[in-house]
């Protein structure tokens, strides 16, 4: 499940194109859980210039999340251990 204002998902389709950037959400697991969430929507034409239709991709970021929050912890322990000469 999806938690998103739904004139905010209606508003970012309205406005997809190719070039439009992804927006953050936040999912829901069945259990109530909170996970964060990225949705790109992207404008596809018809044969007839009527004709409309978007294409919708959500991915799940928790790992990726997980893997920054690694990094930044990593660059911070290794300023630290350059400043102050400390070695593991």
């Amino acid at each position: 499940m999806i938690l998103a204002d739904f004139r905010t998902i209606l508003s970012f389709a309205a406005k997809a194109s190719d070039q439009q950037e992804p927006i953050a959400l936040t999912g829901r697991h069945r259990q109530g859980t909170a996970f964060p969430i990225e949705m790109s929507i992207g404008q596809m034409r018809g044969t007839t210039p009527e004709a409309v239709h978007h294409a919708c991709v959500i991915r799940d970021l928790t790992e990726r999340r997980k893997t920054e929050a690694l990094v930044r912890s990593e660059e911070h322990t290794s300023e630290l251990q350059s400043r102050f000469g400390i070695s593991y």
